[in-house]
C-alpha cells in the first residue's frame, strides 16, 4: 500500500523498530479488489528485494577479478550475494574440471574438482555447490529465481533490542542489544514459510507470566550473523540489526496462499527479537533458564572403579578402523576388523599392571582414579575362554603383593605391600628402610588410588610349599 512521507516519518519516528517487516500488510477502509492485488504483488516483491537485495550500483564488480562491470553483464547466485562475471564462471568450472581430472579415475563422473558433481563448482562467496547456468542469474532475476531446496542447520539466538536509547534501526548509531539464553540448533529447508518457521520456534520460547499483556510479549524473526548482532544480509559498515523481519502477528493475517517463502541463506541465523529495556531482558533471561534435569546432579563417572570393572573393559571388542587398521597377514593389507581379547590359560601367578600412566600424542599425564581390588577369592572365570572356562577352581585367585605409586608423570614414589609367607600370613608395607606391619592393601582410598601392580597366585595353589625350609 502507498504511504505518503509524512505517514513514513511518523511511523519512523514513533517506533523503535521498522515499520516494515516480511509478511505485514497494510490495509485502508477505501481500496478496491484490483489495486489491492496490485498493493500485495508490490509488497511481495519487496519483500523478495529484502531478501536478496542487489548490490549497490557502485559496487557492481566480480568478487573474483574485482573488475566493475554493468549489471547486464555480471551473475549473481541466487542463494546467496555472490557477483561474478560471466569468465570467471568459466574459468572457476574449468579450474574444477582440471582438479577433477587430476584426482579422479579416467572416465569417473561424480566426485572429484573440490567435491563437486560435474558441471558444478562451489560458490566462492557461501561455499555452497551451485550449477552456473541455472542457478547464477542476472540481477534483475534476484528474488524471482529461487534457488534448489536444501536443508540447512540454523541457529536460533535470544536477543532484546534496547528501546532505553532512543536510537533507531538502520540509523548511524543502532540501539543496543542484549543477548540471552542459550543458541539452539533449527533443522530446516533453504526455502520455508513464514508460518512454519514460527511453528518451528515455538516450542523454543517461555513468556514470562509478568509479560504475558505487555509488550515484551511480543517478538520477530530477524537474519542475523552468528554474534545475532549484526544483518546476515547487509554490510558490517550498515550497521544494521537485521532488516528481513518477520512478525507473529503479520504473518497471522495472511492466508496460506499468499505467504512469500523465506529463502535462508548460508551463513543465515534466526534471532528472536523484543524489544524493551534492561527489565525485559531480565524477565526473559530467567524465564529462560535451562531446567535442571535430575539426571544432571547425578554422577555419570563414579569415584572408583572396581577390578571387575577393569577387566570388563579390556576384554571388550574394539573395532579397529582407518585410523587404527590391523595388518592382515594373508593379503598383507592394513583391513578394518575387530579386535576382542581373552584369557585362554591362567598361570599360576598372575601379575595385573593397571595403565596408571597414559600418553597422547605430545603429553602425558597419569590416572589417579581408585581401583578396589580383593585380596582374596579374585574369580576369573567369566573371563576364559579356552578349555578351562566354567572351571572355577583353576581361576581363583589370592593377592600376595602390591606395588603402589604416588606422584606425577615426571616424579614419584614408589611403596608395595607384601604378605609374610609364614603361617600368620601378616601383611607388611614396604617404604624404603621403612617397615609397617598389619597393613593390608585397598584399605583406604589413598591406597586404592596408588595401587600400581597387584601380584596373585592361585588360591591354595602354593600354600606351605613355597617357601618351606629344605
Amino acid at each position: 500500500m502507498a504511504v505518503d512521507d509524512s505517514e513514513k516519518t511518523d511511523a519512523t519516528s514513533a517506533a523503535t523498530l521498522p515499520a516494515t517487516s516480511l509478511g505485514e500488510v497494510t490495509s485502508t477502509s477505501s481500496t478496491s479488489p484490483s489495486s489491492q492485488q496490485q498493493q500485495q504483488q508490490s509488497q511481495r516483491q519487496q519483500q523478495q528485494q529484502q531478501q536478496h537485495p542487489p548490490p549497490p550500483a557502485d559496487d557492481l564488480s566480480c568478487v573474483i577479478c574485482m573488475e566493475e562491470l554493468p549489471a547486464s553483464q555480471l551473475r549473481q547466485h541466487n542463494a546467496c550475494t555472490c557477483v561474478m562475471c560471466p569468465p570467471c564462471l568459466e574459468r572457476t568450472l574449468e579450474h574444477h574440471e582440471n582438479e577433477r581430472d587430476a584426482v579422479a579415475d579416467p572416465g569417473a563422473d561424480a566426485e572429484g574438482g573440490g567435491g563437486v558433481k560435474k558441471g558444478n563448482i562451489r560458490c566462492p562467496g557461501c561455499r555452497e555447490e551451485a550449477h552456473p547456468p541455472t542457478e547464477f542469474v542476472t540481477l534483475d532475476q534476484i528474488g524471482i529465481s529461487k534457488p534448489k531446496k536444501k536443508t540447512y542447520t540454523v541457529s536460533v539466538l535470544m536477543r532484546v533490542l534496547l528501546q532505553e536509547t532512543g536510537e533507531t534501526v538502520g540509523g548511524s548509531s543502532p540501539p543496543a542489544v542484549n543477548l540471552f539464553g542459550y543458541p539452539t540448533l533449527l533443522r530446516t529447508q533453504n526455502q520455508v514459510l513464514p508460518s512454519e518457521l514460527f511453528s518451528l520456534i515455538a516450542p523454543l520460547l517461555r513468556m514470562p507470566q509478568s509479560a504475558a499483556s505487555s509488550s515484551s510479549s511480543s517478538y520477530e524473526l530477524a537474519l542475523t550473523d552468528a554474534s545475532g548482532k549484526w544483518c546476515s544480509r547487509c554490510l558490517l559498515a550498515d550497521r544494521c540489526r537485521g532488516c528481513v523481519r518477520l512478525s507473529p502477528a503479520s504473518v497471522a493475517e495472511m492466508r496460506g496462499e499468499e505467504e512469500e517463502e523465506v529463502l535462508l541463506q548460508a551463513g543465515d541465523n534466526l534471532a528472536v527479537t523484543f524489544v524493551g529495556g534492561e527489565a525485559t531482558t531480565m524477565e526473559l533471561e530467567l524465564a529462560h533458564l535451562p531446567a535442571r534435569h535430575p539426571s544432571t546432579q547425578q554422577e555419570r563417572i563414579p569415584g572408583h572403579l572396581s577390578l571387575e570393572e577393569c577387566l570388563e573393559s579390556f576384554s571388550q571388542s574394539e573395532r579397529l578402523d582407518d585410523g587404527n587398521p590391523w595388518h592382515c597377514p594373508r593379503c598383507r593389507k592394513n583391513q578394518s576388523a575387530t579386535k576382542t581379547l581373552t584369557i585362554w590359560k591362567l598361570p599360576d601367578f598372575l601379575i595385573i599392571y593397571m595403565k596408571r600412566f597414559v600418553y597422547v600424542k605430545e603429553t602425558s599425564c597419569k590416572l589417579e582414579k581408585a581401583v578396589t581390588f580383593p585380596v582374596h577369592d579374585l574369580d576369573l572365570t567369566q573371563f576364559m575362554s579356552g578349555p578351562l572356562r566354567g572351571s572355577s577352581e583353576q581361576a581363583r585367585f589370592d593377592l600376595y603383593a602390591c606395588v603402589n605409586h604416588v606422584g606425577s608423570v615426571g616424579s614419584g614414589h614408589y611403596t608395595a605391600f607384601c604378605k609374610h609367607p609364614g603361617p600368620r600370613q601378616q601383611w607388611q608395607l614396604y617404604n624404603d628402610s621403612e617397615v609397617q606391619t598389619d597393613r593390608m592393601p585397598g584399605q583406604t582410598r589413598q591406597d586404592q588410588k596408588a595401587a600400581y601392580v597387584l601380584f596373585y597366585e592361585r588360591k591354595g595353589k602354593w600354600e606351605g610349599r613355597i617357601f618351606s625350609s629344605s
